[in-house]
C-alpha cells in the first residue's frame, strides 16, 4: 500500500510532462505554420515588388544578359578555342587573366569616372563597350587575340553596370524591404545559369549553337541596358 502512492505520483508526473510537451510541441507546430505563412507572404511581396518597379526589373534583365554571355565564355571558351582556333585548350587560361585585370580596371575607373561624368553617361558608356567588344568577338571568331582582348574589355562595361544596378537597388528599395527584396534580385540575376548549363550540354559540340546564344546574350544586354539608361536619374 505504502509504494502505491509513489507509483501514482510517478504516473502522474510522467503524464503530465507527456501532455505539457503535446501542448508545447502544437504551440511550436503552430508557430511554425505562422512563420512560414509570414515568410511566404513576404516572399510573394518582395517579387511582385520587383516587377512593380520598371528599372529593377531592368537591371535584372540586363545582369541576366551579361551573366548569359559569361557563362557561356566559361563554359565553353576551350571548345572555342580549339574548334575555332585550332589552339589547345590552355590558352583559355589567358582569357581568366586578361578579364581579371580588367575587371581591376573597371573597378579604380568606375570609382574615378563617378566623380566627372553623371551616372546615366557612364551607364550608357558602359553598355554601348558591352555591345560593342561583344559583337566584335562574335564576329571574328578564329581570332584568339581579338576573344581575348574584346572579352576583357567587356569585363569593364559589366562592372560599371554592376556598380550602377546596384545604387539603382539602393536608392530604389525601401530600407525595410531590400535585404529581402536583393536576396530575390541576385537569385534572378544568376537564374540563367542552370538553362545555358543543359545548352551547353547538350549543343556543346555545335559552336554556332554556341555564338548564336551569345547573341542573344549581347542583345538582351543592349535592350534592358537602353531601357534602364532612359529611367535612371542623370542628376546623380
Amino acid at each position: 500500500t505504502v509504494l502505491i502512492i509513489p507509483l501514482l505520483l510517478y504516473i502522474i508526473n510522467a503524464l503530465f510532462f507527456i501532455l505539457k510537451k503535446k501542448e508545447l510541441s502544437n504551440m511550436k507546430h503552430e508557430d511554425n505554420q505562422n512563420v512560414s505563412g509570414q515568410e511566404n507572404g513576404l516572399f510573394k511581396h518582395h517579387f511582385i515588388y520587383i516587377f512593380s518597379i520598371p528599372i529593377l526589373f531592368l537591371t535584372v534583365l540586363l545582369a541576366i544578359g551579361n551573366n548569359m554571355f559569361d557563362s557561356i565564355i566559361e563554359s565553353s571558351g576551350t571548345a572555342l578555342i580549339d574548334k575555332e582556333m585550332g589552339l589547345p585548350a590552355k590558352y583559355f587560361g589567358f582569357i581568366d587573366v586578361a578579364a581579371g585585370l580588367c575587371g581591376v580596371t573597371g573597378t579604380y575607373l568606375y570609382s574615378s569616372l563617378t566623380h566627372f561624368i553623371q551616372r546615366k553617361k557612364l551607364l550608357l558608356s558602359a553598355v554601348l563597350i558591352i555591345t560593342g567588344s561583344s559583337i566584335f568577338l562574335i564576329s571574328y571568331p578564329s581570332s584568339f587575340i581579338i576573344f581575348v582582348c574584346f572579352y576583357a574589355i567587356s569585363i569593364i562595361g559589366k562592372v560599371f553596370t554592376g556598380n550602377i544596378c546596384r545604387m539603382v537597388r539602393i536608392e530604389c528599395i525601401p530600407s525595410n524591404y531590400f535585404a529581402g527584396v536583393s536576396s530575390i534580385i541576385v537569385l534572378l540575376n544568376q537564374s540563367v545559369l542552370p538553362f545555358i548549363g543543359m545548352v551547353i550540354y547538350f549543343f556543346g559540340d555545335s559552336t554556332t549553337v554556341i555564338y548564336y546564344f551569345m547573341s542573344v546574350a549581347v542583345m538582351i544586354s543592349f535592350i534592358s541596358g537602353v531601357y534602364v539608361y532612359r529611367h535612371i536619374a542623370s542628376s546623380v
